[in-house]
């Protein structure tokens, strides 16, 4: 079989939803070419039941590692690893809708080298708080509404490229998090990343309050580490960011709110009733943002 595809998973004590995620992965309709290299790094003991469910699968190829990998460090192994021209990228926390690799090798056929799709809540989270704060939190700006256009980047959960593509603009950083920023902007100097919303995965969001609380933090303070490293902006030094941290606060939910309000009734109703963890949610990021401002590394893994 010619793979043509390479769908790349890094792992890391993710037992739990990683069987969702193979699941999706393996039972897509309408597409055959294709491989799923999933890069581990657990010590946990839990990864040992995976690989004997599915390590039989010809399709699938697991590769482990002693020393803990960064999601980065997994990809770019993954990456080394796999032998398909187009490269895809999911999270072990998400689950691709069926039609998943069909709908990405539509997008790549019709010229979209680079790109990604839509995030959503899977069901039984559709109802819990604190799994819809984190959606609008984390991911505003890939709701699957609108039409085709070019972005900045996409989430590494829900990413494609083309190898040559993926190789010229140096593979993921060496980052923690906002990697996939990162990538989308070195990309970006040459070629477009699309967002087709019809692609979409859907990410299982933690349930565990200082989980929760504890990721937003992570994520706000690797926004200001990769703004501070690539820009040197004066509003990332000193004292700026703590002083004027309610401002980054007030900005942050003028740039989300509108963008709910945008993709329809369904979403602001959610969105409503997760404002309460939200805007807990969204202090700790601003926390984050604020510490990592501050931080006198350029980055941190």
């Amino acid at each position: 079989m010619c793979i043509q595809i390479s769908v790349i998973i890094p792992s890391y004590n993710s037992s739990k939803t990683l069987v969702h995620a193979l699941e999706g992965i393996i039972n897509q309709e309408k597409i055959d070419g294709y491989e799923v290299i999933v890069v581990d790094s657990s010590d946990d003991g839990n990864m040992e039941s995976i690989i004997s469910q599915y390590g039989s699968l010809k399709i699938i190829k697991f590769i482990r590692s002693e020393k803990r990998l960064s999601p980065s460090e997994g990809r770019n192994l993954g990456v080394s690893q796999s032998s398909g021209t187009l490269l895809v990228f999911i999270d072990s926390d998400v689950v691709p809708s069926p039609i998943f690799l069909n709908k990405i090798k539509k997008a790549y056929e019709s010229g979209y080298l680079t790109g990604g799709g839509g995030i959503e809540v899977p069901d039984f989270q559709r109802c819990k708080s604190i799994a819809l704060a984190q959606y609008y939190l984390q991911f505003n700006e890939f709701l699957p509404v609108g039409v085709n256009r070019v972005k900045m980047f996409v989430p590494s959960c829900n990413l494609f490229c083309e190898r040559g593509v993926f190789l010229k603009a140096g593979g993921f950083p060496d980052i923690r998090a906002s990697e996939d920023v990162i990538l989308g902007k070195n990309i970006g100097r040459f070629e477009k990343v699309w967002f087709v919303p019809e692609i979409t995965v859907s990410h299982i969001f933690r349930e565990n309050w200082k989980s929760f609380f504890a990721n937003q933090k992570l994520l706000g303070k690797y926004v200001a580490i990769y703004r501070k490293k690539e820009s040197g902006s004066f509003s990332q030094k000193g004292l700026f960011p703590f002083i004027f941290a309610p401002l980054f606060f007030i900005i942050k939910c003028c740039r989300i709110i509108p963008r709910i309000i945008n993709a329809g009734p369904l979403h602001i109703f959610r969105f409503i009733r997760s404002l309460p963890l939200f805007l807990i949610g969204l202090s700790y990021w601003t926390t984050g943002f604020v510490q990592g401002s501050l931080n006198k590394e350029s980055h941190d893994l």
